[in-house]
């Protein structure tokens, strides 16, 4: 995709980590745009907004016996936690599940009422990890908010998950705080959504290695991948073509054209995984308009991007508009999108450095209704197996 070049277009990889220790991430997770996180020795320090200092409270009362991280959405109307605490013994998600009413009982104790009525609890396989998936109403000195808790344990650390926001009804006789409330219950449900837990983020990825057939860069690629670029013949476009749309939900077929549109326009490398539910998209041409361009820069575009993304498909949120990443040695900007076609949802992450004073090169990751296991993997090929080489004397035909 050329939108790095055609609008001046450029999470997020990881977008964000929060770490158990050193080198063990807790999760990674997609930060909405005006998003912060703080630590929690932190939380003192969160602007409060006026009427939700007792989810403030609840939120920050969390013991402090192993790392916890609070997420405060833009407005400040809904915030989550990704906490990691050392247990003696790991626990399975049944026997949490059988501790609910225990659990429900010790928030209680800090002074907040649980709606049992609302309650379901559940054990459910999420992030490819079975996990206890609780969703309440809770209230706090008569505000009633949703709140939605995930909670498993792995190698002695257990982590938690969890969500608070008022009720849509809250700001019933004010437009404007009801239309934040609104952007922070969309944000908070992005952030919910692109959570993963991967064990590590280096393991080498195994595949077979890869040659741009324009000469620009050489890689690794998942086994049994579909490569398409501009020298695939009609028949390789409509084969892959008719796979990306059986195996997606209805839009895949606008979101796949739409890829074909940067093929055709700017040669750009299309690799799709065996199951189509992930893409990688790399474009790489000599740009004299970027000639020097810093990752800073390119990160100014964001907004641009956003706006264009938003004209290409029926939805398009930033997520992350000022992170970096190393690819081939280089630094990269990084910008991640959420992206809604029709009802294929797609995390759309874009990484961006300009080399050799002139080469552009973009690469982006799309993973399919934000399937976080596939896009640490498309993540790990790039990040860990990508070498650009530009020829010396640009493209030709």
């Amino acid at each position: 995709m050329r939108r790095l070049i055609a609008v001046l277009l450029a999470l997020l990889m990881i977008s964000s980590w929060a770490f158990a220790s050193q080198d063990a991430p807790i999760a990674s997770y997609g930060l909405p745009e005006g998003a912060e996180v703080f630590y929690l020795t932190q939380a003192s320090e969160m602007p409060v907004p006026e009427g939700l200092e007792g989810m403030y409270a609840l939120m920050g009362r969390a013991a402090q016996r192993g790392d916890v991280y609070l997420i405060r959405m833009g407005a400040g109307r809904a915030l989550a936690s990704v906490s990691c605490t050392p247990v003696y013994n790991d626990v399975t998600a049944q026997d949490m599940l059988a501790l609910w009413p225990q659990i429900a009982l010790g928030i209680e104790a800090e002074g907040a009422d649980v709606d049992e009525s609302a309650t379901e609890a559940a054990v459910e396989t999420l992030c490819g990890i079975e996990m206890l998936h609780v969703t309440t109403r809770i209230g706090v000195d008569g505000l009633w908010m949703e709140a939605e808790a995930m909670a498993f344990c792995r190698d002695q650390e257990l982590t938690e998950c969890w969500a608070l926001c008022p009720e849509n009804g809250l700001y019933a006789g004010d437009t404007a705080e009801a239309s934040e409330l609104s952007r922070d219950r969309r944000d908070l449900k992005l952030f919910m959504d692109s959570l993963s837990f991967p064990e590590t983020w280096d393991e080498m990825p195994m595949g077979v290695p890869y040659t741009d057939r324009d000469g620009r860069f050489v890689m690794a690629i998942p086994d049994d991948a579909v490569v398409i670029d501009i020298h695939s013949t009609e028949d390789e476009v409509a084969a892959a073509r008719a796979r990306y749309i059986e195996c997606n939900p209805e839009g895949a077929a606008h979101a796949f054209d739409d890829f074909m549109q940067d093929v055709k326009e700017e040669r750009n490398v299309l690799i799709f995984t065996a199951d189509m539910q992930g893409v990688i998209q790399i474009f790489a041409s000599q740009e004299e308009d970027f000639r020097g361009a810093t990752p800073e820069q390119l990160c100014m575009l964001a907004g641009a991007i956003e706006r264009t993304l938003g004209e290409r498909f029926d939805l398009a949120a930033c997520l992350a508009n000022d992170e970096r990443v190393e690819i081939s040695g280089l630094e990269h900007a990084l910008l991640g999108y959420w992206i809604r076609s029709g009802e294929l949802d797609l995390m759309l992450d874009i990484m961006a450095s300009v080399i050799e004073d002139d080469w552009l090169y973009e690469v982006d990751i799309y993973a399919s209704e934000g399937n976080q296991n596939m896009r640490t993997v498309l993540h790990s090929f790039v990040r860990q197996t990508m070498i650009y080489t530009p020829p010396q004397n640009g493209l030709s035909d």
